[in-house]
């Protein structure tokens, strides 16, 4: 679990048709991460319309950008080849994540990524679809 935890929730919002975690992440000014943290979805980025999602009330941390979001370490990466494979400079990892010993982090554990906008190696982002009952989400 990330060093930094959401406030309690502000509010909730219902997510719509067309809804990602990054567009409601900019439209109430708070970031992927915060909402995956608060709504304990782990490290996943896909929400379904209807889904009830808690807002925070405050930001993770004062530079905050819609854009952080949450990864789980695998087993044999490194805080560097986490920093490398999102393109975000290990410092930030470190100060995000109030880690003091980067030798300590082990799979399984997550991370707050903070990245600066979309990247090309951040999961995909998926779109909220509606499911029709005994429909099986992908």
């Amino acid at each position: 679990m990330p060093s930094r935890q959401p406030s309690p929730a502000a509010g909730e919002y219902t997510v719509q048709p067309g809804d990602t975690l990054s567009s409601i992440a900019v439209r109430f000014g708070t970031s992927i991460a915060a909402l995956q943290l608060l709504n304990n979805l782990g490290d996943a980025q896909v929400v379904r319309s209807g889904q009830v999602l808690k807002l925070p009330a405050d930001k993770l941390h004062p530079d905050e950008s819609p854009w952080w979001f949450v990864y789980t370490v695998q087993p044999g990466e490194t805080l560097s080849t986490v920093a490398a494979k999102f393109r975000v400079p290990l410092a930030d990892v470190l100060r995000v994540n109030a880690v003091t010993n980067p030798s300590l982090v082990r799979a399984g554990q997550q991370l707050i990524i903070p990245a600066n906008g979309p990247r090309a190696g951040q999961p995909r982002i998926l779109a909220a679809v509606p499911l029709a009952w005994g429909d099986t989400p992908i």
